[in-house]
């Protein structure tokens, strides 16, 4: 995990501490816009407009920051994240699997769909033979029920 993504896990853990220290840290900072932010984003975002320096200068101070208040990642909410993750992949993977075997279904259709069209193409009567016994046995099943 890189620096940053571990310092904004442990800023998104304990933001509110963090928030509490915010405004000792970066006294340019007004309550209200401590108040308006609400995880790592946005406070370099905020940082970056407020003190007009690059992301990078403000995520190596925010880094500096969260080792000075000693705070570490909330395992707990790591392992969450985790199995929110294995969740999503499980879901994903069962619509994939269900893509899938609807393409195979699809590609069967069409090639029985083919094969049908090829052989009345080829026997014309036959094929005339065979709906017309289709109807047949159709239309003595519905008449024979209907009495």
């Amino acid at each position: 995990m890189t620096i940053e993504k571990n310092v904004a896990l442990i800023i998104n853990n304990n933001w509110e501490e963090v928030k509490s220290q915010m405004r000792h840290t970066w006294r340019k900072l007004s309550e209200e816009q401590v108040e308006a932010m609400n995880n790592y984003d946005d406070l370099v975002d905020r940082l970056c407009d407020v003190y007009e320096l690059s992301k990078d200068d403000i995520s190596e101070k925010v880094n500096t920051f969260i080792e000075k208040l000693g705070l570490e990642p909330n395992l707990t909410y790591v392992q969450g994240i985790k199995e929110s993750i294995y969740e999503n992949a499980s879901v994903i993977k069962d619509k994939v699997m269900d893509n899938l075997q609807y393409d195979s279904l699809k590609k069967n259709a069409v090639e029985v769909q083919s094969e049908v069209t090829n052989y009345v193409k080829k026997n014309p009567l036959k094929s005339i033979g065979f709906g017309v016994l289709a109807a047949l046995i159709v239309k003595k099943l519905f008449t024979s029920n209907s009495r």
